[in-house]
């Protein structure tokens, strides 16, 4: 077992026990023949370090709305992998006994872009010449994993641990892995992931596992081998209104629609006094997709097929937020109501 630093449980990026992985200098060796354009030339001239990723990652992060804690944390691990190598390039050797573990855990609700950052890890490791060019990211559930019987489940997850290797596979919602009663196969598939993370492979996949804080939490509890090494831990917070609110423009945009300046100053109140704290969690970016199709849908009510100009077509007014949110809300109260009525 490899130690990566004195564990400290306050710290997101505090490193206990990790399974070995390739140093970054090896990697570079096997990965030399499709390093990325521009790499080297970083800090100080030193030709091994890659140049570009913080403009990269600043780049990307600009788009995203919200998230700051999971930026500043993004903008830490890339510092901290940086400083490992500078210590083994300055014949320091590194913090790591055997080797290092990029492994992470993703908390946060649903609709909080969890998935959307799980999807940028894979570049940025590649240009941080981690992980090759080729490396493939793979997205998986329980469905995926867990199969009729415990040798399906383990052939399951053994297909998709090698569909992902050499890349990022990304565990959604992984606490339903041992959330099950009775002869539930997921913990197979847990075992088998485990086994994985402890292999001596240096292809083996990266795993990201995802789900709700108080779920995961208890899954780490209940996996210790597993919390152990996990070297990142992200903690996606809930948007605000303002945070929905810029969303939901940002969705309209992309649908070819404008929205009014006085339906855009009414959409922060619409968010807050439609939508009850729990829903708002609950749903996240997903309530202002919802909403802009309710808007969408009363902006066609209201409108004449016959004599719409082209700006009417394509212009959201307050009215029609009005009417939309409080659709979206009814939609969202109802399904909020069957989500309820199966956990009873």
């Amino acid at each position: 077992m490899a130690r990566l630093g004195p564990r400290n449980s306050n710290d997101p990026f505090s490193r206990g026990p990790t399974a070995a992985r390739p140093r970054l200098s090896d990697v570079r060796k096997s990965a030399a023949s499709d390093k990325p354009a521009g790499a080297g030339g970083g800090g100080g001239g030193n030709s091994n370090v890659p140049s570009g990723v913080e403009e990269f990652l600043e780049k990307e992060l600009s788009g995203i709305v919200g998230l700051e804690s999971v930026k500043t944390q993004l903008r830490q691990m890339i510092k901290n992998i940086r400083v490992e190598e500078r210590r083994r390039e300055m014949g320091l050797g590194s913090c790591s006994e055997e080797g290092e573990a990029y492994d992470m855990v993703f908390y946060g609700n649903p609709g909080t872009g969890k998935t959307s950052i799980a999807r940028l890890i894979p570049t940025l490791l590649q240009k941080m010449q981690i992980l090759s060019k080729k490396a493939p990211f793979l997205e998986v559930g329980r469905q995926d994993l867990v199969g009729a019987f415990i040798g399906a489940t383990e052939a399951n997850t053994v297909k998709k641990v090698g569909e992902a290797k050499g890349g990022v596979m990304f565990v959604d919602e992984a606490y339903t892995l041992t959330s099950g009663e009775g002869k539930d196969f997921g913990v197979k598939a847990l075992e088998t992931i485990m086994q994985t993370m402890t292999s001596n492979d240096k292809d083996r996949p990266i795993f990201i596992f995802a789900g709700y804080k108080p779920q995961m939490e208890s899954f780490l509890q209940a996996n210790p081998g597993m919390a152990r090494r996990i070297a990142y831990k992200f903690h996606f917070e809930d948007y605000t209104a303002d945070q929905l609110t810029t969303i939901a423009v940002d969705k309209a945009t992309k649908r070819g629609l404008t929205i009014s300046p006085a339906a855009r100053s009414a959409l922060p109140g619409v968010f807050e006094s439609k939508f009850t704290p729990q829903a708002r969690s609950l749903w996240n970016g997903g309530l202002a997709s919802r909403l802009v199709s309710e808007c969408v849908q009363a902006l066609n009510a209201r409108l004449d097929p016959l004599t719409a100009t082209r700006e009417e077509l394509c212009t959201l007014l307050e009215e029609d937020v009005r009417v939309g949110a409080d659709s979206a809300a009814a939609a969202v109260c109802a399904l909020q109501g069957i989500v309820d009525a199966a956990a009873d």
